[in-house]
């Protein structure tokens, strides 16, 4: 625009001093937009903008111009053959959108995508710290290796509900890096600890309830026996049995559903740090949980997993590190506010911290038959002697 002012002046000037005519001037030419972007969901704004500029150029209107170019349809030797077949291990609604340029309806998992995107709060974005004296409850994925990846993922619990408020992936860090981390984050947060017992969970287990150099407080599992031993007695160990895994799948939809559980809103800092964990939330953690689907084993149990994908001949298992910690939480999270049916036992001695009161977990009370998997009233109509209705 600037460009044409300095130049309609200048044109002024030289028809001033008779040097051009009036026929003589140049025409405003009008700004362009020009948008790119990988395919995405249909429910999401940029495919209301492409419908209406193909409608457009389908109309005959040469101002628009709306084109979709999947990977197969560029020149050769554009991209490395080495990212394709990397893209390869993405779910395939996520290839179809990243390398495929298309829209799709929805997810085919039990997390809805559409779900997902309607449960981003407005107001509640990310928080490095805790605020005031709300109640924040941690989960921990552990690698089962030092040379994998640790998620952390941190809730806020407000007025009934819960808001997702961190995240973290702990890369290539020894245990007892891993341990001071997530040392500091639960200072950080005043919060009650749940920890996969898998993996590394036991190594993790170890490191932190010991201390290091006497500077430090153990972090010790709420239930342990010695009621005389000092440290915070925030530690949930979670043992991930199949029927702990569909009652804990189940909680985290019926949260979502009933507006009790949401993701964070854009960061508006600029905090470097608050954008990326925003970003790890908003592309990694949902993506593994819309990626998320259910299947029946021989026994007739329910099984919750990410669909694994293939390079070559090899089976490739994708990673769910966010997703666990996400069901870890959801499960902490529909206990703490009474929402669960089944029976908890009162633990002996509360936490010396803020934290979640309940043991998550009381095997004794939660022994069911082999019939196969509980499935939640509200979610009856999706099944059918076993089988499972999309």
């Amino acid at each position: 625009p600037m460009a044409n002012v300095r130049r309609a002046q200048e044109e002024a000037r030289l028809v001033k001093l008779g040097i051009l005519k009036e026929g003589d001037l140049i025409k405003n030419v009008d700004n362009k937009i020009i948008m790119t972007s990988s395919g995405n969901f249909t429910f999401n704004h940029l495919y209301s903008i492409y419908k209406e500029y193909r409608e457009q150029m389908d109309a005959g209107n040469n101002k628009y111009f709306a084109a979709r170019v999947p990977f197969n349809l560029i020149p050769k030797a554009f991209l490395s053959e080495s990212i394709v077949e990397d893209s390869k291990k993405l779910s395939s609604f996520e290839f179809k959108m990243e390398f495929g340029a298309g829209f799709i309806s929805d997810s085919d998992g039990l997390f809805k995508a559409s779900l997902l995107f309607n449960k981003t709060s407005k107001l509640q974005s990310i928080e490095l710290n805790a605020v005031g004296n709300n109640k924040y409850i941690m989960a921990v994925d552990p690698a089962r290796e030092e040379t994998a990846a640790t998620a952390i993922v941190v809730v806020k619990v407000v007025d009934g509900k819960g808001y997702i408020v961190f995240a973290k992936e702990l890369f290539n860090t020894p245990f007892p890096d891993q341990a001071r981390y997530i040392r500091k984050l639960r200072k950080r947060y005043n919060a009650s600890l749940f920890m996969d017992s898998g993996g590394g969970g036991k190594a993790l287990q170890d490191i932190l309830f010991e201390t290091e150099d006497g500077k430090e407080t153990p972090i010790i599992p709420f239930d342990h026996p010695d009621l005389t031993k000092n440290g915070f007695r925030v530690l949930h160990m979670i043992n991930f049995s199949s029927d702990w895994i569909v009652e804990a799948n189940y909680n985290a939809l019926s949260l979502l559903e009933q507006d009790r559980l949401w993701f964070p809103a854009i960061p508006r800092s600029g905090n470097e740090e608050e954008e990326v964990a925003y970003e790890l939330i908003e592309k990694g953690m949902k993506s593994q949980i819309s990626s998320i689907a259910v299947s029946q084993t021989k026994t007739g149990k329910l099984h919750f997993d990410m669909p694994a994908t293939t390079a070559g001949r090899a089976v490739m298992k994708n990673r769910k590190d966010l997703y666990s910690c996400f069901i870890m939480l959801a499960k902490a999270l529909y206990e703490d506010l009474g929402l669960s049916s089944t029976d908890i036992v009162e633990q002996v001695k509360k936490p010396l911290l803020l934290g979640i009161v309940k043991p998550i977990e009381n095997r004794g009370s939660r022994r069911r038959d082999s019939g196969g998997s509980r499935v939640p009233p509200k979610f009856k109509n999706r099944f059918d002697n076993g089988r499972l209705f999309k």
